[in-house]
């Protein structure tokens, strides 16, 4: 449930930040960031999928409470497409997301070090991942054009 929360959050921010600015056009003009940002929304797909899977593979089974594993697929397909937008924020906000869930799993499971681990590794650190794959995008895409990081002066 704190992993939702956390995920809503992250998703009215990054809607916010998108409505306000628009969308970002740094990434799209070159080819390696392209790439790099790519890899990081087929990983987001893939871990979405496997959300899917499961919720499905449950509700196939008889037990209809499977439908509560759609809802982080569904979320995680609006940060896809929120930070898409807006890659730089998206990146920040999804590697917090990924610290904040990783620490709220490790923390929240009663059982060994194990499965704390275990948590953490599934529920938090992709979402980690996602945000570094993001932010070294729009570090590529920055570099390569030489332009100036928001919020400088020039």
């Amino acid at each position: 449930m704190g992993v939702s929360i956390l995920t809503v959050v992250a998703i009215v921010v990054l809607a916010v930040i998108v409505f306000r600015r628009g969308a970002d056009k740094v990434v799209v003009s070159n080819k390696h960031a392209k790439w790099v940002l790519r890899s990081a929304l087929i990983l987001m797909g893939i871990y979405a999928i496997f959300w899917l899977i499961f919720g499905i593979g449950e509700m196939i089974s008889g037990d209809l409470s499977g439908v509560i594993h759609l809802i982080p697929a569904i979320m995680i397909v609006a940060l896809m497409l929120l930070a898409l937008r807006r890659p730089m924020e998206g990146g920040v906000v999804l590697a917090v997301l990924g610290v904040l869930a990783s620490v709220y799993y490790f923390a929240a499971i009663a059982r060994g070090w194990a499965f704390k681990v275990q948590a953490a590794l599934v529920g938090g650190v992709p979402y980690f991942v996602f945000g570094l794959l993001f932010l070294a995008a729009v570090a590529l895409a920055r570099r390569k054009q030489k332009l100036p990081v928001q919020g400088t002066v020039m």
